[in-house]
Parts: C-alpha cells; structure tokens; sequence
C-alpha cells in the first residue's frame, strides 16, 4: 500500500513523499531526463522488444531489454541503435536459431569488451546467451555482462 501525499485524482492516483507518481495498490514510475541543461530529454527506460525473423533490419531500441525470438534460420542480423550515455541495455536470445547477430549502427559505435577491445558485431550463439549494455558515450556501448560466450567481432 503506497502513501499518497497529494491526490491527483481521489485517493487512487496521486504523488508519494518521493515526489513520484503512485498508485493506491503502490505501483511507482519515476520519470528520467537525460541531457545537457535545457535540452533534456525524457526517456522510457521500460522498453521491451521481441524480435523475430521478420523484423531483421529492424533498429533495436538503445535502452531496456529486447528479446531475439528467431526460430528459423540462421545469420540473422538485427541492428541496435546508437547509444545514450547512462542507459542500459540487455539482449537475450529467446530462439533456437543459431548464429543470431546484432550489429551496432554508425560508423562510430561499437562495443568495448574487456581488455578495451571494440568490435562492430555481437554473435549470439544458442538459445539462453544474453548480452548487457551499458552507453559510455554516443558512440560506445560498454558490455557489462556476456552470458552464453557470445562472440564479438
């Protein structure tokens, strides 16, 4: 049960002692903005997605959580969009295709593993192999996580 300080609307929607919009059952979304002073810009860190064989070519969202869901087929190539510094990102492979790929978009972006290498493409290779992100800056994604070897190149 959440404490709703100041009632938007009865006593079902209001804001909490934290200043965030709250529900009477407790359910809380705090808002984030990111940029330079007076050009920020909100961002919806509860992204989802679910891709399938039909939507390679298809840009991958830069935050929350997307799932590679392809069961037919392999070498499949999917694109993740640039990075927002401080967002994170993770990829799980959901599908039994193998060879699963995503590759970031612009010739500055890249993924930085350990030892300080960059690589252009992450390769998933079976199903339960995830990859998480984090924006370094605008052209840099760091990998903070690789479960299930997955292959940079």
């Amino acid at each position: 049960m959440s404490d709703i300080l100041v009632s938007l609307h009865g006593r079902d929607l209001g804001l909490d002692k934290d200043r965030y919009l709250t529900t009477r059952i407790g359910a809380k979304h705090p808002e984030l903005y990111l940029g330079t002073s007076g050009s920020e810009a909100k961002v919806d860190i509860q992204d989802f997605t679910t891709l399938t064989a039909a939507s390679t070519g298809t840009t991958i969202s830069a935050r929350g959580i997307a799932t590679l869901g392809a069961t037919a087929g392999a070498n499949l190539t999917y694109a993740i969009a640039a990075p927002t510094v401080g967002l994170r990102k993770t990829i799980f492979c959901t599908g039994a295709s193998t060879g699963q790929i995503v590759s970031s978009t612009g010739a500055a972006a890249t993924f930085q593993s350990t030892g300080g290498s960059t690589h252009i493409t992450a390769t998933f290779p079976n199903k339960g192999s995830c990859l998480s992100l984090v924006g370094l800056s605008t052209g840099i994604w760091g990998v903070t996580s690789n479960q299930g070897v997955i292959v940079f190149a």
